[in-house]
């Protein structure tokens, strides 16, 4: 490991060091390499490594937003549908470079694309970091075998989306792609869903977590009624009650 690195994680962290110390924290950063590991033999990879830290912009009320996990999913799950990729699942791993309660992988048809996170405090602190980072390192031999090449178009949606929040308090350990599995593909008309928060701690009781989600509904061919719209909303809410023992929070 001292001549072959089997992570490109370190390097960006080496950067994210680097930028700290002149004080420049708003960063996002992407390294292209190459990886190494044995497996029956040694076996060179290559890889892209991103990270975020500090603010991504202001608000029109002048305050900071800073980066989370949900940003790093985001590119994720951008750059697999450049490459025609509409099915992954997110599993929850344990990474030495990242914390416990954020540590994930990203699965698709068993073969691992990539491993995401927080960077955890014992990093933070041996690489002397100021701020908190998120990383994700993708595995661009693995995204090239996975592509689809046969990529579909369709027409611009010509018709107003409308947008639905829904809170939900369930237990720690259902994750977030169980929720949206949950809902996904239930209904035509749901063309996009996304999580917006998970928060545990206070009026929060314990083993259990409060996760926010926004769902997007949109025809192709006419514009939506409100009560259509919640007719599906309340059988969604059903579905989850029953099969996750959640409660919707009001």
């Amino acid at each position: 490991y001292a001549v072959l690195r089997p992570s490109m994680l370190p390097s960006i962290l080496k950067i994210f060091q680097y930028n700290f110390n002149r004080s420049n924290y708003d960063l996002a950063f992407f390294e292209l390499g190459k990886i190494y590991f044995y497996d029956n033999g040694p076996i060179e990879r290559k890889a892209v490594v991103i990270g975020f830290s500090g603010s991504k912009y202001r608000d029109c009320f002048g305050n900071n937003l800073d980066y989370n996990f949900f940003d790093l999913k985001s590119v994720l799950g951008i750059l697999t549908g450049r490459f025609g990729i509409d099915k992954y699942e997110i599993v929850q791993e344990e990474n030495q470079f990242f914390s416990k309660s954020c540590s994930s992988a990203i699965w698709v048809n068993h073969q691992k694309l990539a491993v995401c996170g927080k960077i955890s405090e014992s990093a933070m602190e041996f690489y002397e970091l100021k701020k908190e980072l998120y990383i994700a390192e993708i595995y661009l031999d693995i995204l090239k075998t996975l592509s689809k090449k046969n990529i579909r178009y369709q027409r611009l949606p010509q018709h107003p989306a409308v947008e639905r929040d829904m809170a939900l308090i369930l237990s720690e350990s259902v994750s977030a792609q169980d929720v949206i599995e949950k809902i996904n593909n239930r209904n035509e008309l749901i063309s996009n869903i996304e999580i917006v928060d998970v928060y545990q701690g206070k009026q929060i009781p314990p083993g259990k977590k409060s996760l926010a989600i926004r769902i997007t509904y949109r025809s192709l061919d006419r514009t939506l009624k409100d009560d259509e719209v919640d007719k599906i909303e309340s059988d969604l809410k059903n579905i989850l009650l029953s099969e996750l023992s959640c409660q919707i929070r009001e």
